[in-house]
C-alpha cells in the first residue's frame, strides 16, 4: 500500500479511538473542506472506518459503505489496516 500523506498520517493518529469530523476539524487545524476530502480518500483506501451516532440506542453504527453525503456529521475510527500502515511508518 502507498506511503500516507502527512494529513493522513495525522487523521490516522487522531482515530486510534473514535472522533467526530468537527473534532479532527479542531484538533488538526486544517480547514474543513481539505479534511472532507482526506477522509473520503482514506475510507475509499479501507484505512478509517465511518461510523453514525444512533441517538435511540445510544450506540454507534458502523457504516458498511460510506456515505460521502454525511461526512461532516459522522465519527471515524481507524482501521486495523490504517494502524498497521500508520505504525509501519518510520
Amino acid at each position: 500500500m502507498n506511503e500516507l500523506s502527512d494529513l493522513e498520517f495525522r487523521i490516522i493518529d487522531e482515530l486510534y479511538f473514535v472522533n467526530s469530523f468537527d473534532d479532527l476539524v479542531h484538533s488538526l487545524q486544517e480547514d474543513r473542506t481539505v479534511i472532507e476530502i482526506v477522509l473520503i480518500q482514506l475510507l475509499h483506501k479501507g484505512l478509517i472506518i465511518q461510523l453514525i451516532f444512533e441517538i435511540d440506542s445510544h450506540n454507534y453504527k458502523v457504516l458498511d459503505e460510506p456515505d460521502l453525503h454525511a461526512i461532516r456529521e459522522s465519527f471515524f475510527v481507524a482501521s486495523k489496516s490504517g494502524l498497521l500502515l500508520h505504525n509501519s511508518r518510520s
